[in-house]
């Protein structure tokens, strides 16, 4: 990502600068040559040309409006505000002291609030600034005997996003960080932490401080890549710091996510006013994602994963559109393809298709991808969805890595491809602002079926830094490290005599993790620790080649075949696939080149996000007709309205008059066209 002017951050004013997280980030910054006004209650003690220390109670305006005149009379200028000072408290609510409370809040909230009003209008007259208020996990997941601290720090999450809105029209960049458990966290009186003289609220006491003592979080790490944000060109809202508020903080996000589920058809009835009934308040994001991450598939649910990851690292928005378009509902709801869902991935609401519409034109864009999201076996039963009918003519629709899952000669033999289906595919795509398939094969469809030029986008899992994919793995709770691994879609009793054989023969434990109780995360991580990978899955394979792992891949026609030939032609890994079982049990060496490998996703990785940065930052189009197809489809659509609805109401009037014999017939034709005219 861009790095800032260091002239725009060369000075900081930091409080709570006499100790703890406040005086390691002055240490930091005074080893990167940044000027420091350094403040707290008990003045700092900095031996740096490049400090000023300065005793300064926060909950004073006078002082902190002091300070701040020192401050830039001494440097010049003022560019970053870190507000770090804090204090806490360990009662419960009932126990706890108003006196207290009000303490907590003077320094924690107003403290954070008189800094940030002294410095607010400096900022915005001189067109810059940046402002860093801690707040704590604890402004966003609740503990135990933390009616004050908790309170204060939520109190910041509140000021600061406020701030972060209303800033968004000057130079001023806001952001908000919220350590985990630090060192610094500890109290002098340990002995009084979460104690209660109520039998009611006793706690265990032991292990909360045994955590608070023994957690690994590194004060001096954290600060230094604290600064490492700050001195890039966009920070993001908020900053978690620390691996123990990740866990707290995901958990929280799935309760909310189930209260919503709970009140979602409590708010409906207590809605008033003469709004259409089908109104909702529409999520403000970037982009909207279309892809398949309901099937229960560990492959699936990565790919989606990855993309929400893609399009935020270039700093935008996203949620993946959510709805019940599911090919096993019931399967699903009760899945690991769920579970991941509900943890990891940004969902939108459900909307009907008039609603979509709506939605739309308030987007930048419409992502389709990645997968086999062009597949019509998979799609045919909503094309309207999946080939995007339902966005604004002026929200850009872009085909970002999708796939047909097959090659030109199968897909023209698709049983489901009519000629008023080859039509209105022809129509839809032809009407996206951005087109790219994510094998080879696709580019002949593109061009050989709908006359348009494309470009090859690989699947979004190897575009992410592979360090992401720790957030997932370290979650596993399973150990298959150095064991042979199979991945088979579709098992059967050979596939287990195959087993049976490489395990006989390399000495070492086979475990299939086509497995309903492996999670996402341990399906991951069992390929990213094996020594050796089974598969006949397309992800299966991305996954060793992204792992460096050994693998060898039974092709599955079935599935799509044409996907192994392209991974085979961009990587050089054709010795690893076989057609048969019988070729592995003869077949002594699948091992490749892991630098190639390494260096060609890194060659294309780097083309293709320079791609998607233009795709998504400006105006930039593979279809120069795309325009102009937009209002010819949507004329087309119109016409196709009107033709199923007078279809719907013929039906509908032979039903009424028709023999007892051909009763079944009209109303089955007559349910077909209105679903159509619905759509």
């Amino acid at each position: 990502m861009k790095k800032i002017d260091k002239a725009k951050i060369k000075t900081w004013f930091v409080t709570g600068a006499s100790s703890g997280i406040g005086k390691e980030l002055c240490i930091q910054l005074l080893n990167r040559g940044y000027n420091v006004i350094a403040v707290a209650r008990r003045q700092p003690n900095f031996n740096n040309v490049n400090a000023l220390n300065l005793s300064v109670d926060v909950t004073d305006t006078n002082s902190v409006e002091k300070a701040v005149k020192k401050g830039i009379e001494h440097f010049g200028s003022i560019n970053v505000l870190a507000n770090i000072a804090g204090i806490s408290s360990y009662k419960t609510f009932e126990e706890e002291q108003p006196e207290k409370v009000r303490q907590v809040m003077e320094t924690n909230f107003w403290g954070t609030y008189n800094t940030c009003h002294s410095l607010i209008k400096y900022f915005r007259e001189n067109n810059n600034g940046t402002i860093i208020n801690c707040s704590s996990v604890m402004g966003l997941v609740p503990r135990v005997c933390g009616t004050a601290y908790c309170s204060s720090k939520h109190a910041i999450e509140g000021l600061t996003s406020v701030l972060w809105l209303e800033t968004k029209n000057i130079d001023c960049r806001v952001m908000s960080i919220e350590p985990g458990l630090f060192p610094s966290n500890i109290s002098k009186n340990e002995k009084d932490m979460f104690k209660s003289k109520y039998e009611e609220y006793q706690f265990p006491y032991t292990n909360i401080i045994k955590i608070v003592r023994d957690y690994r979080n590194d004060t001096a790490t954290a600060m230094n890549l604290l600064i490492d944000i700050v001195e890039k060109e966009k920070m993001p809202r908020r900053l978690l710091l620390g691996k123990d508020c990740i866990q707290r903080v995901k958990y929280e996000i799935k309760t909310i996510k189930d209260n919503i589920k709970t009140s979602n058809s409590i708010s409906k009835k207590i809605a008033i006013g003469k709004k259409d009934k089908r109104y909702k308040e529409f999520e403000i994001c970037d982009y909207m994602i279309v892809n398949f991450y309901n099937t229960v598939n560990y492959g699936a649910s990565l790919t989606a994963w990855a993309m929400q990851e893609l399009i935020k690292s270039f700093g935008f928005t996203c949620l993946l559109l959510n709805h019940n378009d599911f090919w096993n509902p019931d399967l699903y709801n009760s899945s690991f393809s769920r579970r991941f869902a509900d943890n990891f991935l940004d969902l939108s609401q459900i909307y009907n298709n008039n609603e979509l519409n709506k939605l739309s034109k308030n987007l930048k864009g419409v992502i389709l991808g990645s997968d086999q999201v062009l597949r019509l076996d998979y799609i045919n039963h909503n094309l309207y969805k999946y080939l995007l009918n339902w966005v604004d003519k002026n929200t850009k629709k872009i085909a970002l890595s999708a796939s047909f899952g097959i090659n030109q000669e199968e897909f023209k033999n698709v049983k489901a491809l009519t000629a008023k289906i080859e039509k209105y595919m022809k129509n839809a795509i032809n009407s996206f602002d951005y087109l790219s398939c994510r094998e080879i094969s696709g580019q002949d469809i593109y061009k050989n079926v709908f006359g348009l030029e494309s470009d090859v986008i690989i699947d979004p899992v190897f575009l992410i830094n592979k360090s992401k994919y720790n957030e997932i793995t370290s979650l596993s709770t399973i150990n298959n490290k150095d064991k042979i691994i199979s991945y088979i879609l579709d098992d059967n009793e050979k596939y287990q005599n195959l087993y049976k054989f490489l395990s006989d023969k390399e000495k070492i434990e086979c475990i299939s993790i086509n497995n309903k109780d492996y999670n996402v995360e341990d399906w991951l991580n069992s390929i990213k620790e094996c020594r050796f990978l089974v598969t006949d899955s397309f992800h299966g394979v991305c996954f060793a080649l992204i792992f460096g792992k050994p693998f060898v891949c039974i092709r599955n026609k079935k599935r799509g075949n044409t996907r192994f030939d392209s991974l085979i032609e961009l990587f050089n890994i054709e010795k690893n696939f076989v057609y048969s079982i019988d070729e592995i049990l003869n077949k002594k060496d699948f091992d490749y080149n892991i630098d190639y490998v390494n260096n060609r996703i890194n060659t294309i990785k780097t083309d293709n996000l320079e791609t998607i940065k233009s795709i998504l930052s400006s105006n930039y189009s593979n279809n120069p007709n795309a325009n102009k197809n937009k209002n010819k489809n949507n004329a087309y659509l119109k016409r196709l309205i009107l033709i199923n609805y007078f279809q719907y109401l013929r039906c509908k009037i032979l039903y009424l008059f028709c023999s007892k014999e051909k009763k079944e017939h009209y109303k089955s034709k007559k349910n077909y066209f209105k679903k159509l005219f619905k759509l």
